[in-house]
């Protein structure tokens, strides 16, 4: 979408994705009007940052998380790259 992004647009869905988008205080004011909503508009934002990745998901105050694993995340860190086939 290219078009304006502003609250007023953000009525229009259910749920609303920002990636690759860096001005924090404004992905906090669509994030907190999101939460606002009489039924919340969910949010999810990410990005990634060479290797690394992210992504935040609020789906409003009375969203509940389950983690069906209760695994640790896993994270590598490449300390070595080469052209080499």
């Amino acid at each position: 979408y290219d078009g304006k992004i502003d609250t007023q647009f953000l009525t229009n869905f259910d749920v609303v994705v920002f990636t690759d988008f860096y001005d924090l205080d404004l992905l906090i004011k669509y994030n907190d009007f999101c939460r606002s909503q009489d039924k919340p508009i969910g949010f999810i934002y990410g990005g990634i940052l060479g290797l690394y990745g992210f992504t935040f998901v609020d789906f409003g105050p009375k969203f509940t998380c389950i983690d069906a694993t209760g695994e640790d995340p896993r994270s590598s860190i490449i300390s070595n790259i080469t052209n080499e086939a």
